[in-house]
């Protein structure tokens, strides 16, 4: 059997290849049959009925997942989901699951990094923002939140809010290197020249 499901994997990848969407779809439907426990084939399966514009069969592949595996029902599994839902395009399911992450675990960093990542690609950075916050809140001394936090704020032009996280990451780790120019970067920008000599000096 699983040089059969090899089969009809590699069937599959050239059918995608060639842009024959069904053909491709009925390959990847044969190799679930042989390896039910097959993320990436769920994923590329859904990715593929996004390609027809069959939404429907393309959620349906998507709850299947998560029914025929339980453990993707824990923090990580969703996290390992989403990630592989994201590797292959499906970015508001991976949105979803990431989302489901957070709801499991408050304090997921890299789920929360890698939505927020995916919300400022989607050019919604306040989105990216208050979710940032709400991690700030939960996590008040992680430095790198708080760093990340003024990225976040500076890609939005919001540069004194950038100013006060930056000094926030670089009070609670002044050797994390990015806080460091991300604090730089801003003060030049708003022109405080005394407090980038200082931290200079520092």
């Amino acid at each position: 059997a699983p040089s059969v499901a090899k089969v009809y994997v590699h069937s599959g990848r050239v059918y995608m290849r060639c842009e024959d969407w069904h053909k491709a779809i009925d390959f990847c439907k044969r190799a679930l049959t042989l390896q039910p426990d097959n993320t990436a084939l769920y994923c590329r399966l859904a990715n593929l009925y996004n390609q027809v514009g069959n939404y429907k069969a393309e959620s349906k592949t998507v709850h299947a997942l998560l029914q025929n595996q339980p453990d993707k029902a824990t923090a990580e599994g969703h996290y390992q989901l989403a990630s592989t839902l994201e590797q292959y395009g499906l970015y508001e399911q991976a949105i979803v699951a990431y989302q489901n992450v957070i709801a499991m675990d408050a304090t997921f960093l890299k789920a929360y990094y890698a939505l927020g990542e995916l919300f400022a690609q989607q050019g919604k950075q306040i989105k990216t923002i208050e979710l940032l916050r709400q991690l700030a809140a939960e996590l008040p001394a992680e430095a790198t939140v708080h760093y990340r936090l003024g990225r976040a704020y500076r890609r939005a032009g919001l540069l004194e809010e950038a100013l006060l996280s930056f000094r926030e990451a670089f009070r609670l780790d002044p050797e994390l290197h990015w806080a460091h120019m991300g604090l730089l970067d801003v003060l030049l920008q708003l022109e405080q020249w005394a407090e980038v000599v200082q931290i200079c000096r520092g």
